[in-house]
């Protein structure tokens, strides 16, 4: 069996703060956002221990390459990923010969932690969507224990949320969502354009995730609205449109990103949109889009995929993230500005990858 993953509720978030550089240890607790206990017995699995980087931005881009070089998606893990899928799926089929089942979110772009859940989607007609006889089923076939499925259907979209008892995978399964696929798509298609976005949108998801702010449930943004945002910023980044991003400094483009949006950024009256190459339009524009007299949200994202639609609408904890951009910025460009700092590298200072995380990916590599 796969080691054991505590799942944090946000009280027990707010337990443990991530170490500040030495000048700040003092008032970590004040000056930065909270980090997650997640991150209480932490390890820096990317840095090889006799690895020495260059100084300042240079050594940044080159410790996020090696940051990414570890964290992205393994084969196993890729296997594993699929074992489930196929499982649910074989289920599913059985109870409805006519479904259609399919991946969306961080599988269907390759954009997943080794703690990701996995996203399934169900195409079929029903008059009253299946979810009780599916958690039944689910169940009876031990893919998941009773305490491991449970059923969301007061939410804006109704999911079976289900945790795999063999492997610990979280999943969640929907229904006729189309617009699942079409972001994955969307994704999809920037990625392959812009090389550099896969690596800094895993390294920013890594930094939200111990953080519990990387679920809008708790408080934080969605790994769609997380992505969003940052194809908006390479869209109108000067510097993006002079090459295909593949030579650009890393480093650079990750202090600018949490210094735009951690301190200038306008989250009162903008709205992020990426039609075209990128542009904001304001609230109030995006409200008139809206249906049924619906507005932004704190922090406003277009769709897309759907013009008209804002995908932070339900986010209530924009602030917060806004506080761990900036303070992500506010760390690390204070390690690249710091002479005496030492060449085994500063991204630990803003990530870590928990124990049980590393020992979750052993487990796979080595099961799968």
């Amino acid at each position: 069996m796969p080691p054991q993953r505590t799942i944090l509720t946000p009280s027990r978030a707010q337990s443990s703060y991530h170490q500040a550089p030495p000048k700040q240890r003092s008032n970590a607790k004040e000056s930065s956002p909270s980090t997650s206990s997640r991150v209480a017995n932490s390890w820096t699995p990317w840095k090889a221990p006799s690895k020495r980087f260059s100084h300042g931005s240079v050594g940044l881009h080159e410790e996020i390459e090696d940051f990414y070089a570890w964290i992205v998606g393994t084969p196993a893990e890729a296997r594993m990923r699929q074992h489930v899928v196929d499982e649910i799926s074989a289920l599913i089929k059985r109870l409805y010969p006519a479904a259609k089942v399919d991946t969306f979110g961080s599988f269907k772009t390759g954009l997943y932690l080794p703690n990701s859940d996995l996203d399934l989607i169900v195409f079929g007609k029903w008059q009253q969507l299946p979810f009780v006889s599916l958690q039944e089923e689910l169940i009876k076939t031990r893919i998941c224990t009773r305490e491991g499925v449970k059923i969301l259907d007061k939410t804006t979209v109704p999911i079976l949320k289900i945790t795999h008892e063999y492997t610990g995978l979280k999943v969640d399964v929907s229904f006729n969502m189309v617009n699942g696929i079409n972001t994955a798509t969307y994704l999809n298609n920037f990625a392959s354009n812009y090389p550099c976005m896969p690596k800094l949108f895993l390294l920013l998801k890594q930094y939200l995730y111990q953080r519990d702010l990387n679920e809008v449930f708790t408080g934080g943004i969605s790994s769609y609205a997380l992505a969003v945002m940052l194809i908006n910023f390479l869209q109108q980044h000067p510097r993006m449109h002079a090459n295909d991003g593949t030579h650009l400094n890393l480093g650079v483009l990750l202090l600018e990103f949490l210094d735009l949006y951690g301190t200038h950024f306008n989250y009162n009256t903008t709205t992020i949109r990426c039609q075209g190459r990128g542009s904001y339009i304001t609230k109030e524009q995006m409200r008139l889009m809206m249906q049924n007299g619906q507005r932004p949200g704190l922090l406003s994202i277009e769709d897309p995929v759907q013009p008209g639609h804002d995908i932070c609408q339900s986010m209530f904890g924009a602030m917060e993230v806004k506080q761990a951009f900036e303070y992500g910025f506010r760390v690390l460009n204070h390690a690249i500005m710091d002479p005496s700092a030492k060449h085994n590298g500063i991204l630990d200072r803003l990530i870590k990858v928990a124990k049980v995380d590393i020992e979750f990916r052993e487990w796979v590599n080595k099961e799968f």
